[in-house]
């Protein structure tokens, strides 16, 4: 399985993926949904909501305007597990806004579990993977029913 990161603007250009994948399609409260491209080897697009905030969960956090914010949790890591399990994509194309910080936290906890090895996500300067983001997927793919097939990066 192979990962890839996007931004918004990219994905909604178009999908140059030919190999079966998954679009983790990711957005923030008030923004549109993205117009994301698929083509004949899209299996399923997640469409997913949330902040782009490190936040433990167990601690309240509060934007400005006084608006609860929106935080990673085991619901959004559900859904992406499920469409992996169900799916089984040869790639997984992980998109959000920029490209920065949901989608490569994504990207990263999906690499750490499959392969090993996230180290192209964290030591690449043009990702700043979201730790709530990357430490709540990861551990719910860890107790969640074992997915097994075939990856690489």
């Amino acid at each position: 399985m192979k990962f890839v990161v996007m931004n918004r603007y990219d994905l909604e250009a178009g999908n140059p993926c030919d190999l079966q994948h998954v679009i983790i399609s990711i957005r923030t409260e008030g923004k549109p949904v993205a117009q994301v491209a698929t083509n004949s080897a899209t299996l399923r697009t997640v469409l997913l909501m949330f902040d782009d905030l490190d936040t433990p969960q167990n601690v309240p956090t509060v934007l400005g305007g006084g608006k609860p914010a929106m935080l990673f949790d085991e619901e959004h890591a559900q859904e992406i597990v499920k469409a992996i399990r169900e799916c089984e994509p040869e790639v997984v194309i992980c998109q959000c806004e920029a490209g920065i910080s949901r989608s490569s936290g994504v990207a990263a906890a999906l690499a750490k579990y499959f392969t090993g090895d996230d180290m192209f996500f964290f030591r690449n300067p043009k990702y700043s993977p979201n730790r709530l983001v990357y430490r709540v997927l990861l551990n719910h793919l860890h107790v969640s029913k074992p997915i097994t097939k075939g990856v690489s990066q």
